[in-house]
This record gives C-alpha cells, sequence and structure tokens, in this order.
C-alpha cells in the first residue's frame, strides 16, 4: 500500500520566508502539523498531495509542482475531475522545476 503524503508550503508570519515540509497521513492525523504551526509562529499557504509519480531525477511529484519535459514544455500538476487522475501520467520524463508558490513567474 502507498504512503498517502502531503507537502505543506508553510510561511513564518516574522520573517515571511517559506518553508515546504512533508508529512504522511497518519502524522497528520496524530495533529504534528497543528503542532509546529502554533510553536513557531508560522502559517499554511498551502496542502498538496503526492502524486505517486517522481521526475526523472527521482525528486517526489506533488500537486501544484511545476514541471517540465526534454523539450522545456512547462506544465503544472492538477487533478483531471474528468479524468479521476492526475493530468500527467508517466513517472522519469519530466522535471520538477518549483511549485506554484515559489516560481510564480512561471506559471502560464
Amino acid at each position: 500500500m502507498k504512503t498517502i503524503k502531503f507537502r505543506f508550503m508553510l510561511v513564518n508570519t516574522k520573517t515571511s520566508t517559506m518553508k515546504p515540509v512533508i508529512y504522511t497521513l497518519a502524522e497528520i492525523e496524530k495533529g504534528i502539523i497543528l503542532n509546529i504551526l502554533r510553536k513557531n509562529e508560522l502559517f499554511g499557504l498551502s496542502r498538496d498531495l503526492f502524486t505517486g509519480l517522481k521526475d526523472r531525477n527521482g525528486k517526489e511529484i506533488y500537486s501544484g509542482d511545476l514541471i517540465e519535459n526534454k523539450h522545456k514544455v512547462l506544465k503544472e500538476v492538477q487533478w483531471n475531475e474528468k479524468r479521476c487522475g492526475w493530468n500527467i501520467y508517466a513517472n522519469g520524463i519530466w522535471k520538477v522545476i518549483g511549485n506554484t508558490y515559489e516560481k510564480k513567474e512561471l506559471i502560464l
């Protein structure tokens, strides 16, 4: 069974710096993310689901990631309601180049 993981983009309320952190569903259910937010003056900007896929460098791909193929075609990873699946389908042909929160200038 695959582990369900989420990437949270956390923002420090004092410095406005962003930091991505990854937790499993089991960790979230234990309240870990809430404790971290309370103790460190952070707020959650996003919650992105792991697709189960990895890019050509072995990096995990999450919803909200910006990816490109070898032809430099850019795509934002999203859930496709009509297909009931991700808008990408192959392991290893894409490269994660950022996400919609850190690389807004790349969004089409």
